[in-house]
């Protein structure tokens, strides 16, 4: 057990500790707490601008009432037949309204089978004949919902659009449908692998898309997404084992998303600020998409001799997000965002350059405490704020500083070494 998940455990034991409330009561709260959300937003000619974020904060409540909800009732042995059905009724209620409203948002289709596989996944778990509820089938679910409130309440945060949600609809019933998959035993667990592959493929997909209707942002933000499931992909391989083909889909995934995904992004944008810009993104395009290939390729053929901690030249995550983010600030400035995706296919294939983990690098304590949580409120304030622009350069910045920071470390190596005094 690794620290962090050491500290999990404890955190969890305290708290069940220190609040004896049956888990019933607290899903009852739930239910009580969801009432007058649902009654405001069926009559929103109630809705104030205040109200409509006391809606928002009530379903971060909510959220938090079901987290605790499965913690009291694992760690006190409070599992009954009724509770697990009553834990995931109180859900549905919020997910029936939400979809109902999203009507006119979304895809009608995408609600459907989204409300459909919930259902499902509600009878397994209610059953408990198997466990449903995991941690990535849950923040996706939560994160979907909110995206949906938002929207349903017409809160302008740009970010969180109706393409948005469309997509994490998308995402969320594909998540499902994985789930599902091994609970019947029509996805063995060494398919896990390469079904988290598949999505992070499907996420470079949608980030072409999005690039196609302008939300370079959007692109961004799948790309991340696909990163997420990238390093579930590892996760799961190394726990469940994988098929002789899961390092080649892996690499297939992984080159598209972070190579050709970027690539043919930067080829439409530049083709929709001026036709004649297409050849000039054709031809850049094509270099870094050489670049993180042959990246891959290598770090492909030399992964049994790796160290895991590190990487070998800038892991190819950096590229999509240093092409992608600059085509977003530099927009029409093709000589600016040529001279970065240059730089960062240098730094790709520097190959005896070393390259901390990032993964591996928050399993560090004090990073988890000091540098984790205000990260994700400062990310969470820039997006409610609107301050789209602000985040992406800062995810910009961010990233080229970690992928300059071991060239300039080698430079302040040398220059500070000491003169060899025979010469």
């Amino acid at each position: 057990m690794n620290k962090l998940t050491d500290i999990k455990v404890k955190t969890e034991q305290r708290v069940a500790r220190n609040i004896h409330w049956h888990p019933n009561v607290i899903s009852a709260l739930k239910l009580t707490l969801s009432l007058p959300v649902i009654l405001l937003l069926l009559f929103p000619d109630s809705l104030t601008g205040y109200s409509s974020y006391a809606i928002v904060f009530s379903f971060i409540i909510f959220g938090l009432l079901d987290y605790l909800d499965g913690v009291i009732a694992k760690y006190h042995d409070k599992e009954t037949v009724f509770g697990r059905y009553f834990d995931r009724l109180t859900d549905y209620p919020l997910l029936l309204v939400l979809g109902y409203l999203a009507i006119d948002m979304v895809p009608v289709t995408l609600i459907a089978i989204k409300v459909l596989l919930d259902g499902v996944l509600l009878y397994f778990y209610a059953r408990h004949k198997y466990y449903s509820h995991n941690r990535l089938r849950t923040g996706i679910h939560y994160l979907t919902l909110f995206i949906l409130l938002i929207n349903a309440l017409h809160i302008n945060v740009p970010l969180l659009n109706t393409q948005l949600a469309t997509n994490m609809l998308i995402l969320s019933s594909l998540v499902n449908s994985i789930i599902i998959a091994i609970h019947l035993g029509w996805l063995k667990k060494k398919y896990i692998a390469d079904s988290l592959s598949f999505a992070n493929f499907l996420c470079g997909v949608i980030a072409i898309y999005m690039a196609y209707l302008s939300k370079l942002e959007l692109s961004i933000l799948f790309l991340l997404i696909g990163a997420l499931f990238d390093g579930l992909d590892g996760f799961a391989a190394r726990k469940y084992g994988s098929t002789r083909f899961g390092v080649l889909s892996d690499d297939i995934a992984d080159g598209f998303t972070y190579g050709i995904a970027p690539a043919v992004a930067l080829m439409i944008h530049f083709y929709q600020i001026d036709e004649n810009l297409l050849l000039d993104g054709l031809v850049i395009g094509g270099i870094y998409i050489v670049f993180t290939i042959a990246r891959l390729v290598y770090f492909t053929l030399n992964k049994e001799n790796a160290d895991p901690n590190y990487f070998q030249g800038a892991p190819s995550t950096l590229g999509g997000i240093i092409v992608l983010s600059s085509s977003y600030i530099f927009k029409e400035h093709v000589a600016l965002i040529a001279l970065f995706i240059g730089i960062v296919s240098i730094l790709m294939v520097s190959l005896t350059t070393q390259y901390r983990h990032i993964g591996r690098l928050f399993q560090s304590i004090q990073l988890k405490r000091r540098l984790l949580v205000p990260a994700i409120l400062l990310v969470l304030s820039l997006i409610v704020t609107n301050q789209t622009d602000w985040l992406i350069i800062g995810l910009f910045s961010i990233v080229l500083a970690y992928g300059l920071a071991p060239i300039m470390l080698i430079f302040l190596r040398i220059f500070n070494k000491e003169p060899d005094l025979d010469n």
